[in-house]
């Protein structure tokens, strides 16, 4: 899929072209397969993310609520909800600077990944304590995202001043910190 709607997929998806854009899309895609795949992989990212992935098995239980409400408490040992919490402000952070139309020095980029990576450690160092089922709807979450942000990276080191790109990447980064965020979250409040 090297032709020149592949670019414009995320657009067409949010009505960003119009009149005979639009028509010549739709009639490349009736011949091109990798495009129908790539358009229904974004779909399929776009409404994962808009759906509530949330299930009542993963809200907490009233005694974990007074479990929780008990360690809101101050304590010489909850360091870590704090280091947590610092943590994913250095994400948004970081995600405000790569929502910029013009992305600043590869260091906040850097600064994403550092707490990208974080998240995930705790994560995967935690996984046991969640329901295999949310831990594989996670996988499959991350994997789609993942996907997504690659094709926008390829997109946009072809056409590095498309603000559009830049934005759709940003927004794709918020999305893979704040699922990250709530699945940590979800951990910490079944321990």
């Amino acid at each position: 899929m090297n032709d020149s709607w592949s670019e414009r997929l995320s657009e067409y998806l949010d009505g960003g072209i119009t009149g005979e854009e639009v028509v010549a899309l739709e009639r490349h895609l009736s011949e091109c397969e990798a495009c129908r795949t790539a358009l229904g992989e974004l779909r399929a990212v776009r409404l994962r993310l808009s759906s509530d992935s949330v299930t009542q098995a993963d809200q907490p239980t009233p005694r974990e609520w007074a479990r929780l409400r008990r360690s809101i408490a101050p304590s010489r040992r909850r360091w870590l909800v704090p280091a947590i919490l610092a943590a994913s402000l250095s994400g948004l952070v970081v995600i405000g600077t790569l929502l910029r139309p013009h992305p600043g020095p590869a260091e906040p980029a850097s600064l994403y990944l550092k707490a990208s990576s974080d998240l995930q450690a705790l994560l995967r160092d935690n996984a046991g304590r969640l329901r295999p089922e949310t831990v594989k709807a996670l996988q499959e979450s991350m994997t789609q995202i993942d996907s997504a942000v690659a094709q926008a990276e390829r997109a946009l080191r072809a056409d590095p001043a498309n603000d559009y790109l830049t934005r759709y990447l940003g927004e794709l980064h918020q999305a893979r910190m704040m699922t990250l965020r709530q699945a940590v979250a979800v951990v910490h409040l079944r321990s």
